[in-house]
């Protein structure tokens, strides 16, 4: 199943429309009562840009050509449950077909109410801004082709794209996000996050907001520089791709890495990390007296452990 007949089977079954607008207004603009539970759903390749708003509710400025907004009564029971099915398929390129298979995934949106909060978005047209309150109740985006821009925004949330970029920016939450080829690229994070991918690219900066995170990369390179720690853990499972994970200074962690197929290689001089294992093919080390577990396992590809520079 595409990703964009997973989401939308999951948007349907959480909604059920009552008004649409189509508005030739300045904005299209809907008024809600406390956070709204959004959901996006893009069948073009134009950007989705989300941002708060000091209108209090969901609004998209200018009238953009192609774009529907409609309320609807959310379902605490649909929509408070995600379930991503494990994912099998193809990817074309120059290099001929490359498969894939993205397993299966339940992902929980505490707090969802039952209620007329709902606003859905639509957009068969090309660039969108979408202004939102600080904090949503849930946002949901199939996001197909379009490059997807979340920055400042709280609440749970579930991305889906199949070949657009996801940028998170200051995002403070609980969230998923699930790529087939498009980038992933998160700085400032707070909260707890999941991102998984078949042949993206993850780069992340994150520092002591980011209590977990897992990322799961099957082709893909992952760059992870660390600024600071929260509790942890932090998870990285890749398949072949190049894993690179730096840290700063005064950072407590321990940091174990091993690639089944690769090498592990590390940059920390003695005197700044104790190191407890270095194999070529696996490194257990605890920089600034250990601390937040950070662990990466590879199947084929190579891992590189360092300070920040």
């Amino acid at each position: 199943m595409k990703h964009s007949q997973i989401l939308a089977s999951l948007l349907a079954a959480a909604a059920t429309v009552t008004t649409v607008l189509v508005s030739a207004n300045a904005d299209l603009a809907r008024l809600t009562d406390g956070p709204p539970v959004v959901t996006i759903h893009s069948k073009g390749s134009g950007a989705i840009t989300i941002t708060p708003g000091d209108f209090g509710g969901v609004r998209v400025p200018g009238n953009p050509p192609g774009v529907q907004i409609s309320r609807f009564n959310v379902s605490r029971q649909a929509v408070g449950r995600i379930v991503l099915p494990r994912q099998m398929g193809r990817n074309r390129s120059s290099a001929g077909p490359r498969f894939f298979t993205l397993p299966g995934r339940n992902f929980n949106l505490p707090g969802v109410r039952d209620g007329a909060h709902g606003i859905a978005l639509e957009n068969s047209g090309g660039d969108m801004n979408v202004e939102v309150p600080n904090h949503v109740e849930a946002l949901l985006i199939n996001a197909g082709a379009s490059p997807v821009t979340l920055d400042r925004v709280g609440g749970p949330f579930v991305i889906v794209s199949d070949s657009g970029d996801v940028t998170l920016r200051n995002v403070t939450g609980h969230g998923l996000v699930r790529t087939i080829s498009g980038n992933v690229d998160v700085r400032g994070f707070s909260g707890n996050v999941h991102i998984e991918t078949a042949f993206g690219r993850v780069t992340m900066q994150s520092s002591a907001g980011l209590d977990h995170a897992e990322v799961v990369d099957l082709r893909g390179d992952v760059d992870w520089t660390f600024n600071g720690v929260g509790a942890g853990a932090y998870r990285i499972f890749s398949g072949q791709g190049l894993v690179k994970v730096t840290l700063r200074p005064g950072i407590g962690a321990t940091v174990d890495a091993q690639s089944d197929g690769g090498t592990v290689t590390n940059y920390f001089d003695p005197s700044a990390a104790d190191i407890r294992f270095l194999r070529p093919h696996a490194l257990s080390l605890a920089v600034g007296g250990g601390g937040a577990q950070i662990t990466v396992h590879s199947k084929n590809g190579s891992v590189v452990v360092a300070p920040a520079p």
